[in-house]
C-alpha cells in the first residue's frame, strides 16, 4: 500500500463522504490519507486489530469469509459506495472476515481508527451515514442468502457482474473465474457453464482474466430480482445509487 501523490483524490467520489454535510466533510478531510492499494493486497486479516478504515473511490474490495480449511466465500463487495472497516464503527476492533483488493486500480481515502471514532462522535451526518450503512450491510447480506438459496447460478452471476460494474464504473475490468466462484458460491465448473451461457447471449465477454459488459441494461434483464431490490434500497437510504 502506497500513499497516493499523483493527484488529489476528491472525497466526494465516495458516496458515504459525498453525502456528508459540507462542514462535516471539511472537518474530516484533513485526516483522510490518499492511498493506492495493489491487486490482491490485504487491507486486514481475520481477527487482527483494525488500525484504519478505508473509503474507496475506485476499484473494488472484497470482504470474504474464510473456513478453517482455507476455503473462502465472498460476502460483500465494497467500492465507492461504502467503507472498509465497519467493525471499527461497531466497537469490535477486529473482524473475523478478511478484506483485500479484488478489482484494481484501487484508490482509497484512509482514516486512522482513532480519528474515525472521534469523528463519528463529533459529526452528526457521519454518524447518520454510518447507521444507514450498517442497515444497508445487514439488508444486503440477508438478500444474498436468499439469492444463494433460491436463484440459479447464471442469474446470480449476472447480478454480481452488475454490482462490480457499477462500483468500478468501467465496462471492462479484471475478474477471474476463481473470484466468480467465490462471489456466486459455486464450483469453478459451474462458473464456466454460467459464464459460457452469458457470453453466448452476448451479455458478457470473458477473456484472459478480464470481463467486458457490452450492455449493462441487457445484462440487468438476465439478472435475478436481487439486483434491483438492493439498488433501490441503497438509493432510498442515501438518495443516490451505489455508483
Amino acid at each position: 500500500m502506497r500513499t497516493w501523490t499523483s493527484s488529489p483524490i476528491e472525497p466526494r467520489r465516495n458516496v458515504l463522504l459525498a453525502t456528508l454535510e459540507p462542514m462535516d466533510l471539511e472537518s474530516l478531510a484533513d485526516h483522510l490519507e490518499p492511498v493506492s492499494i495493489d491487486y490482491r493486497e490485504v487491507l486486514y486479516r481475520p481477527n487482527e486489530p483494525l488500525s484504519h478504515v478505508y473509503f474507496p473511490v475506485s476499484g473494488m474490495v472484497s470482504i470474504v469469509a474464510v473456513s478453517a480449511a482455507g476455503a473462502s466465500v465472498e460476502v460483500g463487495p465494497v467500492g465507492s459506495d461504502g467503507m472498509v472497516g465497519l467493525p471499527v464503527y461497531l466497537g469490535a476492533g477486529s473482524d473475523p472476515l478478511q478484506a483485500f483488493v479484488q478489482v484494481p486500480p484501487c484508490l482509497a481515502l484512509r482514516l486512522a481508527a482513532e480519528h474515525f471514532r472521534d469523528a463519528v462522535e463529533r459529526l452528526p451526518t457521519l454518524q447518520r451515514n454510518m447507521r444507514l450503512y450498517v442497515h444497508w450491510t445487514y439488508t444486503s447480506m440477508a438478500q444474498w442468502i436468499l439469492c444463494a438459496r433460491l436463484h440459479p447460478a447464471e442469474e446470480r452471476m449476472a447480478r454480481w457482474l452488475l454490482m462490480c460494474h457499477e462500483r468500478v464504473n468501467q465496462n471492462t475490468f479484471p475478474l477471474t473465474h476463481e473470484f466468480l466462484a467465490q462471489m456466486v458460491g459455486v464450483r469453478r465448473a459451474t462458473v464456466t457453464l454460467a459464464a459460457g451461457a452469458l457470453q453466448r447471449a452476448g451479455l458478457a465477454i470473458f477473456r484472459r482474466g478480464l470481463v467486458t459488459i457490452p450492455d449493462p441494461r441487457a445484462l440487468e434483464e438476465a439478472a435475478c430480482e436481487c439486483y434491483g431490490v438492493l439498488k433501490a434500497e441503497y438509493t432510498r437510504l442515501f438518495g443516490r445509487p451505489p455508483e
